[in-house]
């Protein structure tokens, strides 16, 4: 099992890379999201990577976070999603807006992925929605259950976070913390922005 890659990044495109380790070049498939955030050619670069074996064919599939790797591997669980299909929802939603729709029940939003319609998203929603508590931020978290959709981006944040693992109460005050310590100019925060602040103050703690 290959975990990780570690080396010079030779090239890339918008779903492959191709990264040399100790003079040998490992082609990598990856979502367009890990794509667009990748070092430029001959820089250092790692990627957290899942191998997958089938028949007489192997690939390697990379990517920048192990949060996005777990999102993969939840995604190829689903008895209806194959590789192909779980990195187009990788390139469309990050790790937490993937959870929150998850949660919320929201396939109108899973499904506008291309290639991903109305019942493969259902079925995402059905199989996923009790696991997704799996390879949260902190251990010994009780998996997250069903909640009612989100009145607010605020709200939607704490249901994204809680779906990474956190408590409420934890999720709540860090929202809490990005949005009064916002600046003017700032109020009108995308949820992907308070969430990934609200993960850099819980970070702190």
């Amino acid at each position: 099992m290959i975990a990780h890659l570690r080396g010079r990044l030779v090239e890339s495109t918008a779903d492959r890379a191709v990264v040399e380790v100790n003079g040998v070049g490992y082609a990598v498939a990856i979502p367009s999201s890990t794509a667009a955030r990748l070092p430029g050619p001959g820089e250092e670069v790692l990627l957290h990577t899942h191998l997958s074996v089938r028949q007489d064919t192997l690939v390697l599939y990379g990517f920048l976070t192990r949060d996005e790797l777990a999102m993969f591997q939840h995604l190829v669980s689903v008895s209806s999603i194959g590789p192909k299909s779980a990195l187009a929802v990788l390139g469309q939603y990050s790790p937490p807006v993937f959870y929150s729709h998850v949660v919320n029940e929201d396939a109108e939003a899973l499904s506008q992925v291309p290639g991903v319609g109305h019942k493969t998203a259902q079925r995402i929603i059905l199989e996923l929605k009790d696991r997704i508590g799996v390879g949260g931020k902190k251990a010994g978290r009780p998996k997250l259950g069903v909640q009612r959709a989100p009145a607010t981006i605020a709200e939607e944040a704490v249901f994204a976070l809680m779906a990474l693992g956190y408590m409420r109460t934890e999720a709540e005050e860090a929202v809490r913390a990005v949005c009064d310590e916002a600046s003017p100019a700032a109020k009108e925060y995308r949820v992907e922005e308070i969430i990934t602040q609200a993960l850099k103050l819980m970070a702190r703690v």
